[in-house]
């Protein structure tokens, strides 16, 4: 769902024209709202990066699998790409990776000099092994025929060579990537701050979050938090806190996972503090004009739509 609400330029690079639609929330996790504030450059080099670390974000993937019931498609189109891993007979892990239609056994070789490998790249492995170990064509075509037939734990032997048919034991989740860097929750945080703000975003106070974006050491006017809520919930939420001395985006993922990002030693005035929801049931994006609204329910559907620099969809 595309908003047509731009800065002149890209919030990133600041030179280029934002010519780029970009996700407020990642779409891989089911965000929809889309408002161009990023050159092609930008969100392909920076944006894009940030968001294939989420795709291997333990705890975001535990999110999805709890809500998997609720939220069926989003959760299909997530585990395409995960991991999951069992123990080979080298007592060593296997690790399994999620296809559209298949799963497929990543291959590799034992200590031992074994190799283990996918049934469905069997055949093509096993000639290349063949014909390097000069077996005839009918050597060959003999062997690739009984492995054909084999069943679970049974084996062929050719000239030397066995091949072994053997199912893959229970498969647990691999958890072993680190969670995604605190760079995209800063990112999202400051291109949700433009749509409230609008031009403001581009004060010199930002500065230095912007060097942090584009790869520079965090400033210590930024910090961002890593805090769990109760329980998962279908939904993406983002919203505001003023405080007294700083400026706060709460991101809160899958009802669960929150980040919060604050910028230190900024004082704002604004009238409300808006909140913005994607529904992952529903799907909608939702906007609330103020926390209160939103705490009574008084949401608005965000439909396909434009606006101007000076009248940012918060106000």
């Amino acid at each position: 769902m595309r908003l047509d609400i731009r800065p002149s330029i890209c919030l990133l690079c600041q030179e280029h024209p934002p010519d780029s639609w970009e996700h407020i929330i990642p779409s891989y996790i089911g965000g929809r709202l889309q408002v161009p504030v990023l050159c092609t450059c930008c969100n392909s080099e920076s944006g894009s990066e940030l968001v294939a670390q989420l795709k291997r974000d333990p705890g975001i993937r535990l999110a999805a699998e709890a809500l998997s019931a609720k939220i069926p498609r989003l959760y299909e189109s997530m585990r395409i790409g995960w991991l999951y891993v069992t123990t080979g007979p080298d007592g060593k892990n296997i690790r399994i990776k999620v296809g559209k239609d298949t799963d497929h056994l990543i291959a590799r070789q034992t200590e031992g000099g074994s190799l283990l490998i996918d049934t469905t790249d069997a055949p093509k492995k096993l000639m290349e092994i063949l014909v390097k170990a000069s077996r005839s064509e009918a050597e060959i075509q003999q062997h690739l025929e009984k492995v054909g037939a084999m069943g679970p734990g049974e084996s062929v032997t050719t000239a030397g060579i066995t091949t072994v048919l053997r199912p893959i034991g229970e498969t647990q989740p691999d958890l072993s990537h680190p969670p995604a860097d605190d760079r995209l929750f800063a990112l999202m945080a400051y291109e949700y701050l433009y749509l409230v703000v609008g031009h403001a975003v581009f004060h010199d106070y930002f500065a230095p979050v912007v060097s942090y974006l584009r790869g520079k050491d965090r400033p210590s006017r930024l910090r961002v938090e890593h805090l769990r809520a109760s329980a998962y919930r279908p939904e993406h939420r983002i919203y505001l806190e003023i405080l007294p001395e700083d400026l706060r985006v709460n991101i809160q993922l899958f009802g669960f996972h929150v980040y919060r990002v604050t910028f230190m030693r900024l004082k704002v005035t604004l009238p409300d503090a808006p909140v913005y929801v994607e529904d992952l049931a529903g799907p909608r994006s939702l906007w609330a004009e103020s926390l209160e609204l939103a705490k009574q329910g008084r949401f608005r559907i965000l439909r396909p739509g434009t606006a101007t620099d000076e009248d940012p969809i918060g106000k």
